[in-house]
């Protein structure tokens, strides 16, 4: 299933995929899908499009704003 919002995408990472969504994790994920020449960037639009890569961008920089660990 391709999460549609940001609450199901973060069952997904949080629960699903037992995935911590810390700083530094969030920071990492947004660095490697905002680099377009990045090849995981470029094989994640393949196959989800760029519509998708730009939704997990903004639900990455929405739960480093929500990471507890952040400063």
């Amino acid at each position: 299933m391709i999460a549609q919002n940001y609450p199901e995408w973060k069952k997904c990472i949080e629960i699903d995929c037992n995935i911590k969504l810390t700083s530094e994790f969030c920071n990492k994920r947004i660095k490697i899908y905002s680099d377009i020449q990045n090849i995981e960037r470029l094989k994640f639009i393949e196959l989800y499009g760029d519509e998708h890569i730009e939704n997990i961008i903004n639900w990455f920089k929405k739960a480093l704003n929500e990471c507890e660990d952040s400063i």
